[in-house]
C-alpha cells in the first residue's frame, strides 16, 4: 500500500499527510480546494475499476485451473462474484473509512459506489472480544495503520483484516511499535 501504485499511492500518501492523531484531518473536518475529498478517503470508480479488473483476472484464472479439474465454474459465477466482491469492498470502504476520519460527507453514484448505514448495523451487530463490536474492532484496527511507523506498518486492509493476517501485516493496539 506504501509502494509506488500510481495514483492511488499518491493519494493515500496525501491521505496519510493530512490525517492527524486523533483522526480528524488538517485544515478542518471537511476537505477544501487544496485537499480533494479522493485523496486517499473515498474508493472513488477508477479505484473500484481497477480492482474489478484485477480480480476478475485473477477469478478468471483461478476458474481455469479448477475447470481443469472438473470443477465446473461458470463465466457468468466469475463476473458475479467479482461484482459482489467490489461492490461489497467500495461500499463498505465508503462507510467506515470516512467514518473513521470524523467525514460526513458521502459519495453520489456518479463519484463511486456510495456507503451505507446498512454496514455499520449489520458490523455493530458482530460482538468481538470484550465489549467491541466488529465495526469498531475494524475501525481501531485502520487507526492502527495510521499509528504504526517504521518497519512494523501494517492494519492496511479496512474491508478485509484476514489479508493483513495471511500476510503478517496485521498487529494488534497493544503491540509495540518496533
Amino acid at each position: 500500500m506504501h509502494n509506488n501504485f500510481g495514483a492511488f499511492s499518491k493519494d493515500h500518501w496525501t491521505h496519510h499527510q493530512h490525517t492527524l492523531d486523533d483522526m480528524t484531518l488538517k485544515q478542518s473536518n471537511n476537505y477544501n480546494e487544496d485537499v480533494n475529498k479522493y485523496f486517499g478517503l473515498f474508493f472513488v470508480w477508477p479505484y473500484t475499476v481497477g480492482v474489478f479488473t484485477v480480480g476478475f483476472i485473477e477469478a478468471y484464472g483461478l476458474s481455469i485451473v479448477f475447470n481443469a479439474v472438473n470443477m465446473n465454474i461458470s463465466l457468468l459465477a466469475v463476473l458475479l462474484y467479482v461484482l459482489a466482491f467490489c461492490f461489497y469492498q467500495s461500499s463498505f470502504w465508503n462507510t467506515i473509512h470516512p467514518d473513521i476520519h470524523f467525514i460526513t460527507e458521502k459519495l453520489s453514484w456518479s463519484e463511486g459506489i456510495p456507503g451505507s448505514d446498512i454496514w455499520k448495523s449489520i458490523f455493530e451487530s458482530i460482538p468481538m472480544d470484550g465489549n467491541k463490536n466488529a465495526y469498531d474492532w475494524l475501525k481501531d484496527n485502520h487507526i492502527m495503520h495510521h499509528i504504526r511507523k517504521g518497519p512494523k506498518k501494517g492494519n492496511y486492509n479496512v474491508t478485509l483484516p484476514g489479508a493483513d493476517w495471511l500476510f503478517g501485516k496485521l498487529y494488534a493496539a497493544d503491540e509495540k511499535n518496533k
